[in-house]
């Protein structure tokens, strides 16, 4: 077992457990919680055997590193052992864990305590990112890393950032699911409305504390037509779902789950409100680059992309023989 979690206590630190519960029982599943939801697709085997190595240290960035990891895992290897804790599995097949002084919760009961275990282990994990980025001067790793990397493709520095406009449930693994989507909608959507260098221009300088006020408020447009198309795309897509919660990542629900799926109707109508919306926030881009035209050279100097001609025009921005152009 790894040794990021390798006492009850640990846990019992994070989440109020039954003394009851033993190590043994729950091991198992910290190291498959720790693969699936932590190592895999965020921090990557380089920090994760940094950390084992480092989890006695006194002193540096691993004090507040420490915590920050092992409490996403709690709630992840607790989460996932929680079918198991219900039953018990052995020659005479898959039977109820009761006693005289315990009996099994009911089925909505559980349900509740998942709900909660998830919120908490994807905001927890939320943290752990959050601390990596801002560190990432001083803890080299994080840079290389897995999750670091494929974040930097976008404009958007955190699910955080992207609930700023466009709100997602259970934030950070609603916002990965959705990069397929997104990465379409830039490629396609915003690069053939601004140009290819005007794009270029914007990433490169996304991340800049030395913004000019105009590219301050086209980034505000920028990113609110990115949220609001991704996400639009992805209900289509089937990577996201509308559920009387909002949207959020695709998962199968039991039927006892009171939490719905929106019908296939009401998906597609959402999906085309969203759309709309995206469409408004990029033609304010495109309007408000045309109004400060010498604010965006590479916008200005494009030859490929339409330039307005009055206020009332209807298609500018778009590329040459692109998008009905």
């Amino acid at each position: 077992m790894t040794a990021i979690l390798n006492n009850i206590n640990d846990i019992k630190g994070f989440i109020p457990v039954n003394v009851n519960i033993g190590k043994d029982t729950i091991a198992p599943f910290i190291d498959a919680s720790l693969l699936e939801f932590i190592e895999e697709p965020w921090l990557g085997n380089e920090i994760i055997e940094d950390i084992e190595n480092n989890i006695s240290a006194t002193s540096g960035i691993y004090l507040d590193l420490i915590p920050l990891i092992q409490k996403p895992l709690a709630y992840f290897s607790i989460l996932k052992a929680l079918p198991f804790l219900e039953v018990n599995i052995g020659d005479e097949g898959i039977t109820r864990t009761e006693s005289e002084n315990y009996k099994t919760a009911y089925r909505g009961q559980v349900a509740r305590i998942e709900e909660q275990l998830k919120t908490d282990a994807y905001n927890s994990l939320e943290q752990l990112l959050k601390f990596l980025e801002i560190s990432k001067g001083s803890y080299t790793l994080w840079p290389y890393a897995p999750g670091y990397i494929e974040n930097k493709n976008y404009f958007f520095n955190s699910s955080v950032e992207f609930s700023h406009y466009y709100t997602l449930k259970n934030g950070r693994v609603t916002y990965n699911s959705i990069l397929s989507s997104m990465r379409y909608i830039m490629e396609f959507k915003i690069k053939g409305e601004i140009g290819i260098d005007q794009y270029e221009d914007f990433f490169d300088k996304k991340d800049s504390t030395s913004n000019t006020h105009e590219y301050q408020e086209a980034y505000q447009f920028l990113k609110n037509a990115i949220a609001h198309f991704s996400v639009g795309l992805a209900l289509l897509d089937g990577w996201v779902t509308l559920t009387d919660k909002g949207v959020y990542f695709y998962e199968q629900k039991e039927e006892i789950s009171k939490e719905t799926n929106a019908e296939s109707d009401r998906i597609i109508a959402k999906s085309r409100d969203i759309d709309i919306r995206g469409k408004n926030y990029l033609a304010k881009l495109v309007t408000y680059m045309n109004r400060n035209i010498d604010e965006f050279a590479p916008f200005r100097d494009d030859d490929d992309v339409v330039k307005m001609d009055s206020d009332t025009s209807s298609s500018v921005g778009q590329i040459k023989g692109a998008f009905g152009v």
